[in-house]
């Protein structure tokens, strides 16, 4: 089980027939597992339990998103992992700050994946490894 930061904006604004709180919503639908941690108590910043991978979270979380219009950043602080979907101002000073960055791959149909694709396993990085630089 691991830990996970979500950041995100929600344009204030109805994108696909959904309203903002019902995207917002959506999105913790998607994520939220009963019986795990939960915590959503500001506008725009979960801090959750699950048992996904760090891009299984961003591909469930961005799923009922928009692209154009709204922005997520899901955060594993225990391996350095990160996902980001949407436009991401600064992206590449974002990315810096993480072991294992990368945008959010969308949900696949596939119920033999969870219902998103599959990320390779990393192992946590050394506790030398201690550059901020993106990986090649």
């Amino acid at each position: 089980m691991a830990t996970y930061f979500l950041s995100f904006r929600i344009a204030d604004k109805t994108v696909n027939a959904k309203t903002y709180a019902e995207r917002r919503q959506a999105m913790i639908d998607a994520v939220r597992t009963k019986g795990l941690g939960f915590w959503d108590g500001t506008t725009s910043f979960l801090v959750m339990e699950s048992g996904l991978s760090t891009q299984a979270i961003a591909a469930r979380a961005s799923a009922p998103l928009s692209s154009v219009d709204d922005m997520l950043v899901v955060i594993d602080p225990e391996d350095m992992s990160m996902r980001h979907f949407g436009k991401v101002d600064h992206q590449e000073a974002l990315s810096s700050f993480f072991r294992f960055p990368g945008k959010a791959l969308p949900v696949r149909g596939d119920a033999n994946h969870l219902g998103v694709t599959t990320v390779p396993y990393f192992m946590k990085a050394s506790s030398s490894c201690n550059s901020r630089s993106p990986l090649p």
